[in-house]
């Protein structure tokens, strides 16, 4: 299968996974990504973070119980980026499926026309920076950094058809308290990051040379929220435990974190 056209197949389920969807619907589309992963003998490295980034870009119901999520992020946690082991995974997931038949269908609300015409004009683009630069394809890392599948819901927006472009919902509830001023710090977006880069961060620790330039990061699920440590130098704590980097840890109102040595208090 050419590199463009499972480009094309995973940025179609990526979008799949903006439409406040529940456990059929994301287990069914994770199947899939985990068909197309097989068929085209994708690395373990790739494979980790295509479905890390799955988790990242799903939009879940409100009103919906989303505990099989746990499951979920164990799973990428007890594993590692070059140890992977897809087969493990796959039999998890159909693991979270009660019936023994599943039904594959085709994510919902899709203009699958108007992905091809986006697709076309993009093709064109993939096409030039392969004669000046190579191999550009979903297989090469250049993908893995740069492309972010909402680009493909972004162009429909902007003109090829009529895609709702994902929400970035408003959390007013959450918030942490810094222990050693008081601050009170709301967690106003989805995926939240703390360091002391002011360029890569949505709150910034100043002052304080043992915090990362993006030391963690805190997101929403649903209605469950986790913390992952982004390979910082002095590491993340949760209720004084250490935790490893990017493993997602669940916290809840009260939990006391610590990056190196500031100390907060997440809250609901």
């Amino acid at each position: 299968m050419k590199d463009i056209e499972i480009k094309r197949q995973i940025n179609a389920l990526m979008t799949g996974l903006k439409n406040g969807i529940g456990k059929s619907n994301f287990v069914g589309i994770i199947i899939q990504m985990i068909g197309i992963c097989k068929i085209n003998s994708f690395q373990k490295e790739q494979v980790f973070e295509l479905f890390q980034r799955a988790l990242f870009e799903a939009e879940f119901a409100e009103n919906l119980n989303h505990d099989y999520l746990a499951v979920y992020i164990n799973q990428l946690n007890n594993n590692k980026k070059d140890t992977f082991e897809l087969e493990q995974f796959e039999q998890v997931m159909f693991g979270l499926i009660q019936s023994p038949v599943i039904k594959m269908t085709e994510p919902e609300n899709i203009d699958y026309e108007a992905i091809a015409l986006a697709d076309e004009a993009e093709y064109v683009l993939y096409e030039q920076e392969e004669d000046n630069a190579g191999d550009t394809g979903i297989l090469d890392g250049s993908f893995w950094e740069s492309q972010r599948p909402v680009t493909i819901a972004e162009n429909l927006q902007a003109g090829f058809g009529n895609v709702q472009k994902p929400r970035e919902e408003v959390l007013r509830t959450s918030y942490l308290i810094r222990e050693n001023s008081g601050e009170e710090i709301p967690l106003n977006k989805e995926v939240f990051a703390i360091g002391k880069d002011a360029g890569s961060v949505d709150y910034v620790i100043y002052g304080n040379t043992t915090v990362s330039r993006k030391h963690a990061e805190i997101i929403k699920r649903g209605r469950h929220y986790f913390i992952c440590d982004k390979g910082s130098t002095n590491k993340t704590y949760v209720e004084g435990k250490e935790i490893r980097p990017e493993e997602f840890v669940e916290i809840h109102n009260g939990t006391r974190i610590k990056i190196s040595n500031e100390e907060f208090t997440f809250h609901l």
